[in-house]
């Protein structure tokens, strides 16, 4: 059987630490038989991003851009490599995240052919949680970020499930979701052939939810999946 290979897409703007430390936990994934690729996006960062990522790790490709064209264009911009490379998935990798070694079991989920794209359960790291005050410290790493997304059509807004809550099992089955995270997203690279990517016009948040709607469009579903696991440090990749 021909092994599946997966493209990862991490967006940098001068998150040097983040960037490191989410591509230190990239290292320890269980590829079983799946080939990794992995591409950073820097959109102009001033912190030595380029010339640190590059002499730390010389076999992932690195595109610098001359001004920071946001997370949208950067995902769009690498996924046409990704096409090219004719990849059979694309995951798209908030660069302010560390993942479990397990994370790859998203790609099962893709033996139906209906499925468009699908994302993690992901937490905040530890620290990074919005009330830090409210949880004990054996919670720490178990409070949601994401657990599926919901959209309010009555109010026209967007929310993750499960935000703020300590995870106790409540979110442990696989289901069809409202919407993927841009944070940990995992799509088909036949189906960006179809659909595309994201929306250029969001620079930054939403585009998610618009390319989530267009895969519904086209009859594709999007899932969450709670066995595939990431930690997220919360908008860190704004500013590093």
């Amino acid at each position: 059987m021909k092994s599946k290979s997966v493209c990862i897409i991490l967006v940098n703007w001068n998150g040097r630490k983040y960037t490191t430390d989410c591509l230190k936990s990239l290292d320890r994934i269980k590829k079983k038989s799946t080939e990794i690729k992995i591409i950073v996006v820097d959109n102009n960062s001033i912190d030595g991003s380029v010339s640190y990522l590059r002499n730390l790790y010389p076999q992932i490709k690195i595109l610098p851009m001359k001004t920071n064209i946001g997370f949208a264009e950067a995902n769009n911009l690498a996924a046409k490599d990704v096409v090219a490379q004719r990849c059979d998935y694309l995951w798209i990798l908030n660069n302010d995240t560390t993942v479990d070694p397990d994370v790859l079991s998203a790609l099962s989920v893709f033996t139906d052919e209906r499925v468009g794209a699908a994302s993690s359960k992901i937490y905040f790291a530890p620290g990074a949680e919005y009330h830090k005050d409210r949880y004990q410290k054996h919670e720490s790493g178990r409070v949601l970020w994401y657990a599926g997304g919901i959209i309010d059509w009555k109010n026209v807004y967007a929310y993750h499930r499960g935000v703020d809550e300590v995870d106790r099992g409540q979110y442990d089955r696989r289901h069809d979701t409202d919407f993927v995270t841009g944070c940990s997203l995992f799509i088909k690279r036949t189906v960006i052939d179809e659909v595309g990517l994201f929306d250029p016009r969001y620079f930054a948040y939403l585009e998610d939810v618009d390319l989530s709607l267009r895969l519904h469009k086209r009859g594709y579903r999007t899932v969450y999946i709670p066995d595939s696991i990431v930690w997220h440090a919360n908008a860190a990749a704004s500013g590093g």
